[in-house]
């Protein structure tokens, strides 16, 4: 579609191209904007080059030069473009929006936000150019992409609002935010300021302003009236807070902890309400938990691989790794054999299988044969703790006088100790099942909570939890690393007794269940507290109120909570009970739990003369997922033969069968009959069994693996 010369002008300028950059371009407009529509970019630009030459650097073909220049990557080109624009128009909105997106295409993201909030500022009059939607919006997710959640959401939020909501993939985006894999709980709230306080509080109208200078998207000025206010009128709450919000919106990462921390430290700060704000200050920390450590690489001459590889074959310490296809370090061929390194013998049964004999996996080692202009070599990948020292002398004893010289020591990176603390590395035996895996780490959690509190954490100032207990100064930081501890554990089998004991071994209580009725109407905390509750006390409909907010903010370990509370009440009528069983099993971590609600869940369908076919279908997914193939053929004969008919039940059956290879693509395309009658083929069911994703991993000498690349510790 064409434009004419009463229509906007493409500048931004707000004018009709007639009274801005003159009718006399129109043509030119058109023929440029077509060619760029029809994929045709360089024609454009070039187009662009022969307007400006003749009528000169006008500002609509500036923009549109420097726009096109920014999305095919040419960033020195769109510089050189809009320089000239800015030279001659220092206070052109699309010129300074563009010199936002120029910083980012360079990676300069703090220059970007700070160019962007330029822009916001220069704006005069209630109306902002919608064109604004997609800088905030590229920004976001920009600072998505960099870990900067808080900041990202609220650039994407505001492109939103530009847009009036309409744009479904961008309400999409902001949606997912919510549900990133490994998001704190304390993350997933919106993050908005307090409402304003009383018209006859002194400082009501300078805060009313801030508000008004976030909803046009000037956080860096809503953020200066906020320290004005803080200034003149010290220590109030909701400006403290508003203070912390709105810096993490410009991803002020050095003063953010700060910030945060001073909500917990207010005097009439809440006890839940100061441990989220120190979760708060710790999330944002850009630095780690615990001070990382490095994963090395130690490089031995080895003088012959093939009796290395012999010496290591018959060695029940090292477990041989499937081969790699090419070399992990990009240096050459690929190496000839790779071992796990375990800090103990292997243990060949299941049933020998103990916590004081399961080997954990220290490192692992690679075996080179000798090359044009290199010898034969060990390369060993190990942190640098403890493993490191007890791999070295363990190969030593191994390979002895093979391993000539000193080891060339590089860094190939760091690992976080925190995490690695909470993801096992046994070597277990093939048959492991996952009650055997469930029971050990049972046993292994009193190590885990003696580890736990010897780390020297960050937000302790280097010191320990069980040193930082001398002093009430680390109170708050110590309750937030406990609350830290309990969700990790969240629903494991043993996790509460292991909870109370690490409370009781530290000495440091939690504050009590928060109490729904003490105020006159029930107000859904934030996400963060939804979780300590007292879901007892809750009416039926604020029960079923708080269970629909967990579905939506994506918080399974609340969801199963609730579903727990609504199933005890026999009065409870807002949800069936076949389906809060069935939710119930989906959030179980014990299988035998898990099948007995998909059991009751069935009988309380057929008593409601409900179809039980997606109950069936629950079951089968679940099983596939934790391994548990046995009676995997008898459930697809009885879905096939007697629940195909019923709602969704064959497609998403065909699904599942095609995300566990079962069957391929090309199977469901012909159709779903022919898929069901390939799934219940002879042979066509799995009978390895895996551990589900959400444990913490254990290697396996005998498992379903991937061709190892290099080896990491976690």
């Amino acid at each position: 579609m064409e434009i004419d010369s009463y229509q906007q002008c493409p500048c931004q300028s707000g004018k009709k191209i007639k009274f801005c950059c003159g009718k006399d371009l129109v043509s030119d407009l058109n023929s440029v904007l077509s060619k760029e529509r029809a994929g045709q970019s360089i024609a454009a630009l070039e187009q662009l080059e022969r307007t400006i030459a003749k009528v000169g650097p006008r500002e609509c073909l500036l923009t549109i030069q420097t726009h096109i220049l920014i999305t095919h990557g040419e960033i020195e080109k769109a510089k050189a473009s809009n320089k000239m624009l800015l030279d001659n128009h220092p206070a052109h909105i699309t010129g300074m929006q563009h010199s936002a997106m120029i910083a980012l295409a360079e990676g300069k993201t703090e220059e970007a936000i700070d160019k962007l909030q330029d822009t916001m500022d220069a704006i005069t009059g209630n109306e902002l150019p919608i064109s604004l939607a997609t800088a905030f919006r590229t920004l976001g997710a920009s600072l998505l992409n960099d870990g900067w959640l808080i900041a990202g959401r609220a650039h994407l939020v505001f492109a939103s609002d530009l847009k009036g909501g309409a744009d479904e993939e961008l309400e999409g985006m902001i949606y997912d935010t919510f549900g990133f894999k490994g998001l704190p709980v304390v993350l997933k709230r919106a993050f908005e300021i307090a409402k304003p306080p009383a018209e006859d509080v002194q400082w009501h109208k300078k805060y009313v302003n801030v508000g008004r200078a976030l909803a046009r998207g000037q956080f860096r000025k809503a953020l200066k009236f906020l320290e004005k206010i803080d200034s003149d009128f010290p220590d109030q709450p909701i400006v403290v807070e508003a203070i912390a919000i709105v810096s993490s919106f410009l991803a002020m990462a050095d003063s953010l902890p700060a910030k945060f921390r001073r909500i917990s430290s207010l005097p009439d700060c809440q006890p839940w309400d100061a441990i989220e704000a120190e979760l708060l200050a710790q999330a944002v920390d850009l630095n780690p938990a615990v001070p990382n450590l490095p994963v090395l690489r130690m490089s031995f001459v080895l003088g012959d691989v093939s009796e290395a590889n012999e010496l290591a074959a018959s060695n029940d310490q090292l477990v041989a790794l499937p081969l790699d296809p090419q070399d992990p370090f990009g240096e050459g061929p690929a190496p000839k054999n790779s071992y796990a390194v375990l800090d103990k013998a292997s243990v060949k049964s299941p049933d020998e299988l103990t916590i004081e004999n399961v080997p954990n996996v220290l490192a692992e080692i690679k075996l080179y044969g000798k090359q044009t202009d290199r010898e034969a070599r060990l390369e060993l990948v190990v942190n640098d703790d403890h493993c490191k020292s007890g791999s070295v002398t363990m190969l030593n004893e191994i390979f002895g006088p093979l391993l000539q010289d000193e080891p060339a020591e590089t860094q190939l990176g760091e690992i976080s100790v925190f995490d690695r603390l909470f993801r096992v590395d046994w070597h277990l035996p093939q048959g492991t099942g996952r009650e055997q895996f469930d029971s050990l780490m049972e046993k292994h959690f009193p190590n885990m909570a003696e580890q736990y509190q010897k780390l020297p954490f960050r937000c302790l100032d280097g010191k320990s939890i069980a040193e930082a207990t001398k002093t009430d100064e680390y109170k708050v930081r110590i309750q937030a690393l406990l609350v830290r501890w309990q969700h990790t554990l969240a629903n494991r089998k043993g996790a509460e007794t292991a909870n109370k004991k690490l409370i009781a071994d530290v000495g440091v209580e939690l504050p009590d269940a928060i109490d729904p009725n003490e105020g006159d109407t029930f107000i859904l905390p934030s996400p963060f507290q939804l979780q300590f509750i007292d879901l007892s006390k809750l009416s039926n409909e604020d029960l079923f109120d708080l269970h629909r907010s967990v579905m939506v903010l994506r918080m399974p370990n609340e969801l199963l909570r609730t579903v727990n509370e609504m199933l005890v009440r026999d009065d409870f009528e807002f949800m069936p009970r076949d389906l809060m069983l069935s939710i119930k099993a989906r959030g179980t971590y014990d299988n035998a739990e898990a099948f007995a609600c998909l059991e009751e869940a069935r009988a309380e369908a057929r008593k409601a003369d409900k179809p039980v076919g997606q109950i069936l279908l629950q079951e089968f997914e679940m099983r596939l997922a934790r391994g548990l193939t046995e009676k995997l053929p008898s459930l697809l004969h009885t879905l096939r033969t007697t629940h195909l008919h019923e709602p969704d039940v064959e497609t998403e059956l065909a699904q599942i069968l095609h995300q566990y290879g079962l069957i391929d693509e090309d199977q469901i395309v012909r159709g779903k009959a022919n898929a069901m009658a390939a799934a219940t083929a002879p042979g066509a069911v799995p009978s390895v069994a895996t551990h589900s994703a959400a444990e913490p991993t254990a290697t396996s000498a005998a498992a379903d693996e991937e061709p190892s690349k290099l080896w990491l510790p976690e």
